[in-house]
């Protein structure tokens, strides 16, 4: 997406938070096959709204925030989503012979057919298999993903820093560090339990942290 001409979404969701939750709200409905116009999408945006107004609004983040926030299909960006870190688990326990040629054939079909409806159990099984390769070993991981999504870099901010003008608790279910980049928050992962409970007790959900 070029950043000098932002699409209608982002600029719905720069103008304010009410814009912001509308877009959301629609974007969900037609992800669901839900007409724009159905009240369901209104429901949506009013219970988002409600959320923002007592504090209690929780964001979660996926690949799309993402892919959206590092340019996709930029150059070497494709690791922001699952199919692109899998494949690159593949190429890199191929690397290291930690997988045989005929297998990581195998494995790289298995990305291909999980990338389609329904089929997510094969993203599942081919990331289970990288996981196995890599071993026990925690260094062994973090190198792999130092390596693929340690390199990506926000291209585009303007979507996490909508999110973030939300005010509400931002939470991920991505390895990468772009919200941080953009927000400059500080993360807490979420085994950490007791401090996850402090931030939320002691500051509300307004607390500007970052649960990983």
């Amino acid at each position: 997406m070029d950043a000098q001409q932002p699409s209608s979404t982002l600029e719905a969701q720069e103008t304010g938070v009410v814009s912001t939750s509308a877009t959301a709200g629609l974007a969900e409905g037609a992800a669901l096959g839900t007409p724009v116009d159905d009240p369901s999408n209104s429901r949506k945006r009013d219970e988002v709204l409600a959320s923002i107004g007592r504090n209690g609004l929780v964001v979660v983040t996926g690949a799309g925030v993402s892919l959206q926030s590092v340019g996709h299909p930029a150059p070497l960006s494709d690791v922001a989503g699952w199919p692109g870190l899998l494949k690159h688990g593949v190429d890199h326990c191929l690397k290291r012979q930690l997988l045989a040629s005929d297998e990581a054939e195998l494995v790289s079909l298995q990305i291909n057919i999980g990338q389609k409806p329904g089929k997510a159990d094969y993203l599942i099984a081919a990331a289970q298999r990288i996981h196995d390769c890599l071993g026990d070993s925690l260094r062994s991981r973090f190198l792999w993903l130092e390596d693929s999504i340690g390199q990506l870099k926000v291209k585009d901010p303007r979507l996490i820093r909508a999110i973030q003008g939300l005010g509400g608790l931002i939470t991920t279910l991505n390895y990468d560090d772009l919200v941080e980049q953009v927000t400059q928050w500080t993360s807490i992962e979420l085994h950490r339990h007791a401090e996850v409970t402090q931030c939320i007790r002691r500051h509300g959900v307004r607390h500007k942290m970052l649960l990983s």
